[in-house]
């Protein structure tokens, strides 16, 4: 019985260390996304629309659309999807990427709007 309880204990351990992985790895994109999304920011209180855009469209490809794909198995398949395993943390992160998505767009958009 002790060996049996010792193996589920390391299976626990391993699966929570696991979850830890991820949900820091998610927590680094998250921040990184955060510092890029100042230089948008900045970018167009500066008035440098085009630039804040170039900025916004490498934030998407590189980072925000890559991290929806990895928190959300409907998006990314279930291959890509490795950020489920930190549960329900991805769920917070999605929500944050979706909405960092959404903001993104606004200032893509902004910078073909003649000011």
């Amino acid at each position: 019985m002790g060996f049996l309880l010792n193996v589920t204990k390391t299976g626990i351990s391993g699966f929570t260390f696991a979850r830890e992985e991820v949900a820091f790895y998610m927590f680094i994109f998250e921040e990184a996304v955060q510092t890029l999304g100042m230089s948008c920011y900045l970018l167009t209180n500066a008035g440098q629309y085009q630039e804040a855009a170039e900025v916004a469209q490498y934030m998407l490809d590189e980072y925000v659309n890559p991290m929806i794909a990895f928190c959300d198995p409907s998006v990314g398949g279930e291959e890509l999807a490795i950020g489920i395993l930190a549960w329900p943390m991805n769920t917070a992160f999605l929500a944050f990427f979706m909405a960092t998505k959404k903001n993104l767009e606004y200032y893509i958009q902004q910078a073909y709007i003649p000011v």
